[in-house]
């Protein structure tokens, strides 16, 4: 089976503003990318929670963040390994740029077109309107005694994302994290060996190399 993906966003996610002013305290302006000072704006016990998820899952992370305006892949991946995450960082997509070619959602999905194995993945990412779409819809209003059409736009949730994104409001949750949990499926767990008469060896435990009846554990029934 496939390992899930989690498509995960930094800032709002793996700090808040509060973390943040207080870890830049006393460094004024920030003009270039300084991997110790970046590390130092990720609030461990957040990072923690994105940990926690990827244990439960076996997720490996896709970055979609905005800190690839700045930084590359293996710059943020070492951010994080210093925060306290070992789950593999796979990839990074979109987040460069605000509007046009490279948005988060527009990155991910054709990250995931080039990677059909991929069947479970979620989204973790403050920014709601990042992974809404908009479109010109017309109603029929009554405007001094008259009806009138109106034409106006409204946001939307993609239906290839509906029931995919967890958008924590102030820094991932244990609350958030559970939801991704949800979404993204357990872990499968290892299937039991049952005890062997040849060679005696107990329930969970694989018989020894010269077994007759030795069966590796991904063949166990």
């Amino acid at each position: 089976m496939t390992a899930p993906i989690l498509a995960l966003d930094l800032d709002g996610v793996c700090n808040d503003d509060a973390f943040v002013r207080a870890a830049l305290a006393g460094h004024g302006a920030i003009v270039r990318w300084d991997t110790d000072l970046a590390a130092r704006t990720l609030d461990p016990v957040r990072v923690a929670r994105v940990q926690r998820i990827c244990d439960a899952t076996g997720a490996s992370i896709v970055l979609v963040t905005g800190w690839r305006r700045w930084a590359s892949t293996d710059d943020i991946a070492a951010c994080l390994r210093a925060a306290g995450l070992t789950a593999p960082v796979l990839d990074a997509v979109g987040g460069i740029k605000f509007s046009g070619a490279d948005l988060r959602a527009q990155g991910l999905r054709e990250w995931l077109d080039e990677h059909h194995e991929v069947t479970r993945w979620c989204v973790l990412d403050d920014l709601v309107t990042a992974w809404e779409a908009s479109r010109n819809v017309e109603r029929r209003e009554l405007f001094r005694g008259r009806m009138t059409m109106v034409h106006t736009s409204e946001r939307y949730v993609p239906a290839w994302l509906v029931g995919r994104c967890v958008h924590p409001r102030d820094g991932v949750t244990d609350d958030d994290a559970a939801a991704c949990v949800a979404i993204l499926g357990a872990a499968p767990s290892p299937r039991a060996l049952a005890p062997c008469d040849d060679c005696r060896a107990p329930a969970g435990v694989a018989c020894v190399p010269a077994c007759p009846s030795r069966v590796e554990p991904s063949e166990a029934p």
